[in-house]
């Protein structure tokens, strides 16, 4: 089975946001998809956000779905927490703990420091966790009826974190149309490094190990060739980091 470069989209946040070299996950997924060569002027169709909530997921779905349908969508979702921005600002509860891990992108004009203080006192005045978790179901929920209208033929869901009103592991959503994986992301890295993320500079990308972002990308591959699901929603294990 082979893939044409704009067969494939992938987007999400920080996992997803790293794509530049050969050995970044999604650049290697697919190079490994399309049985291309390396080119640095190509980069992976989709976009991933640091620290940046679902919305500016969904809108860049939406902008890249208008332009061309992809046959693989991989899909990383953040937890529901992170405050929406027609910017594309990472706004979320970890910024208040420290400004500079506030995301913009790099050309951007928009930014004001005074947008950290609103994110400050959101959380510490108006902040709603049910509203969120209400929020983001909701979206889940277009995202199954998005998938479903544009025929996408294979999907993988990668959650980033749990489902913060219940037990420790439990999957925030198992969708209707793809494969959901088992292994929650930031779960995942914990158990296999012994930290979250805490990373030595230059050691890691998209919160992975450098040599394990093939990897990574090598399980997703074996996951879309063998690409089963049902009706009903599928959740497996891909084993994400090997063994």
């Amino acid at each position: 089975m082979k893939f044409s470069w704009n067969d494939i989209l992938i987007v999400g946040d920080s996992f997803a946001s790293i794509r530049n070299h050969q050995d970044d996950w999604p650049m290697s997924l697919v190079l490994q998809l399309t049985h291309e060569e390396y080119e640095n002027t190509k980069i992976p169709r989709g976009f991933g956000f640091p620290g940046g909530a679902w919305w500016s997921v969904r809108n860049n779905l939406l902008k890249e779905l208008s332009i061309c349908v992809p046959k693989v969508l991989v899909i990383c979702h953040t937890n529901e927490d992170r405050l929406p921005s027609d910017f594309d600002y990472g706004l979320n509860a970890g910024v208040v703990d420290n400004p500079n891990n506030l995301w913009k992108p790099e050309s951007d004009t928009n930014y004001v420091p005074e947008m950290f203080k609103a994110t400050e006192y959101y959380f510490k005045y108006l902040y709603s966790p049910a509203f969120h978790l209400w929020a983001m179901e909701q979206w889940f929920n277009e995202l199954d009826r998005i998938i479903e209208e544009h025929n996408i033929e294979i999907v993988v869901h990668l959650h980033c974190f749990s489902k913060k009103d219940s037990c420790q592991g439990t999957l925030p959503k198992v969708f209707k149309n793809g494969i959901t994986s088992e292994e929650i992301l930031f779960q995942t890295i914990i158990e296999k490094y012994n930290h979250g993320f805490n990373e030595p500079i230059g050691c890691f990308k998209n919160h992975f190990k450098i040599e394990d972002n093939p990897v990574f990308a090598k399980s997703l591959y074996n996951a879309i060739i063998n690409f089963t699901t049902d009706q009903n929603g599928t959740v497996q294990n891909l084993n994400l980091l090997g063994d």
